[in-house]
């Protein structure tokens, strides 16, 4: 982002100049206004780089704590300008305070909270603007930000438990990988020294890791490129629509991690789409927006399918018992809260049950991998290092029939 060096005016008509980083000369303006200067000169400094280094991620925290922070202020009746600039100067992350600077020049000309929020899409999704839009159209803008930050934060949490729980099997598989690398590198090439002025017999097994040790020590540079452009085509067709549908479907196929990515993506959904109903955001609007917090292609286009269905004079319930994604608690509970008009708090229901049962699931599945995580990591290790020692064992005997 450019830099603009200005001189400006202050109430008592003395000079004052400064710079500041901005998008463009209107931005400064505005800034030097809002600080009680009246400009007299805005120039873009050369001396600075347009480039930015370390921006930073934007963070589901940093998300959490403005929108927290936003609703206290909207709740307090502090005006929006001054709410905004509150928030500019509490935020630490520069990415943030650049997007959060341009909605204040947005908002200071004229266009509504929610269209400047729409234009930093990068950080505010569909469902964050419009959640603010029913704020603005129902005059409630405080009650829609703490139901945001709530939404937020219990999808967060779910979130993180999850990732969370790959964690130790991450760091077990990466140690493996390190401690296999280190003695096919380094530890197999002694011993095979050892054994060759030893003149002992080499047994298959010993072979075999001494050749594959061999094959690592020659091609690593060739094993890295091919595990690099591995990672980067898989990459590259996962963000593929039908790759992504099968990768999906089989994965909530699978036996321990299936269920736990069901149950997650549908208490997000169903958190996602109570929010939206109590906030007066219409079922079809609702689910449309729902499905995108699902977090997996089969699920979304369930609710999307169902979406459509509805459309057409469906219940609610029906497409999404006929998609044969849902379990059948959910659909049971969404249609007695649709029969008793109650739906918005049936799916809280719903959402606050599955959440309690993907942190059971988790714990469940940390127990059970764990324990098979060490012995496949065992029998690697023991594996390579029995592989070392038969020929030991020879030498040992042909040293006590020598004596």
């Amino acid at each position: 982002m450019p830099t603009y060096r200005y001189t400006a005016k202050d109430v008592f008509g003395f000079s004052v100049t400064g710079t500041y980083e901005a998008a463009s000369e209107k931005e400064v303006q505005i800034y030097l206004r809002r600080n009680g200067l009246t400009p007299v000169t805005i120039k873009r400094s050369w001396l600075h780089s347009d480039i930015q280094f370390g921006e930073g991620r934007i963070k589901m925290k940093d998300l959490i704590v403005f929108t927290r922070m936003f609703a206290a202020l909207a709740r307090a009746a502090v005006p929006l300008d001054q709410a905004l600039n509150v928030l500019h100067e509490q935020t630490t992350n520069r990415a943030f305070r650049r997007a959060i600077q341009r909605i204040i020049v947005d908002v200071e000309s004229g266009v509504a909270l929610s269209e400047a929020m729409r234009n930093q899409s990068s950080i505010f999704d569909s469902l964050y603007v419009n959640m603010i839009v029913a704020g603005e159209r129902s005059g409630n803008l405080d009650l829609m930000l703490e139901r945001l930050a709530d939404l937020l934060e219990r999808t967060d949490a779910v979130r993180r438990k999850i990732k969370g729980a790959m964690v130790y099997p991450a760091v077990v598989i990466t140690m493996a990988a390190i401690v296999v690398g280190v003695m096919v590198t380094f530890v197999v090439p002694t011993f095979v020294n050892m054994f060759a002025d030893a003149g002992v017999p080499i047994p298959f097994l010993t072979q075999l890791v001494i050749d594959v040790s061999n094959y690592v020590r020659a091609k690593w540079g060739l094993i890295l490129t091919v595990v690099a452009g591995t990672i980067i085509a898989l990459r590259h067709l996962i963000r593929r629509e039908s790759v992504a549908q099968g990768l999906d479907r089989i994965l909530l196929r699978t036996k321990v991690i299936g269920p736990i990515i069901q149950k997650g993506a549908i208490a997000r959904t169903t958190r996602t789409l109570s929010t939206l109903l109590h906030s007066g955001i219409g079922i079809l609007d609702g689910l449309e927006l729902a499905s995108e917090t699902a977090g997996n292609v089969v699920i979304r286009d369930a609710m999307l399918n169902a979406r459509t269905a509805i459309a057409g004079g469906s219940d609610v319930a029906e497409p999404l018992r006929q998609s044969g994604v849902f379990p059948p608690l959910v659909t049971s509970m969404v249609a007695i809260g649709q029969q008793a008009g109650e739906l918005e708090e049936m799916l809280a229901k719903v959402a606050d049950f599955y959440e309690d049962d993907v942190n059971r699931a988790i714990d469940g599945a940390v127990r059970l991998v764990e324990p098979m995580l060490l012995v496949v990591l065992g029998v690697i290790v023991g594996g390579i290092l029995a592989s070392l020692y038969l020929p030991l064992f020879d030498m040992i005997a042909n040293m006590g029939e020598a004596i």
